[in-house]
């Protein structure tokens, strides 16, 4: 996937896959951008060396933000039977609102603020076709 980056790379990278994807993921973030890191194996000292690894990018300037979010494996276990149930039908989603990416202010001030009932959405693209222009066919 890395071939298939922007030149100069992505504003912020989320990377939830375990292996090699840190590192890989890491390459394609623009100089002064966001890279966040889903710690699935918290027992495991690799995923604590690339959170130590982003924070000392962050302090010489390298990147512009690093977060470091761990998923316990009973937490991780949860997510996946709830993704099941959603598959199923038979657990929906409570969505509030759906705002484009150009409002993600609002969308902010909304969360920060309470909206009540269900989430507040950020579509990122139109349609799928978008999120795909320019990857290498």
């Amino acid at each position: 996937f890395e071939d298939s980056a922007p030149p100069g790379g992505y504003d912020c990278v989320l990377n939830t896959v375990d292996g090699d994807y840190d590192t890989r993921s890491l390459q394609v973030v623009k100089q002064g951008g966001h890279f966040s890191q889903v710690m699935r194996n918290v027992a495991n000292p690799g995923e604590w060396i690339m959170g130590a690894r982003c924070k000392f990018l962050t302090w010489t300037g390298r990147l512009g933000a690093h977060s470091l979010v761990a998923v316990r494996g009973r937490a991780d276990l949860g997510l996946q039977q709830a993704s099941k149930l959603m598959a199923e039908g038979k657990m929906k989603p409570v969505v509030n609102t759906v705002l484009p990416l150009n409002q993600i202010n609002e969308a902010h001030n909304m969360v920060e603020k309470g909206v009540g009932r269900g989430k507040v959405l950020v579509k990122m693209v139109e349609n799928v076709e978008q999120l795909l222009e320019g990857v290498a066919k």
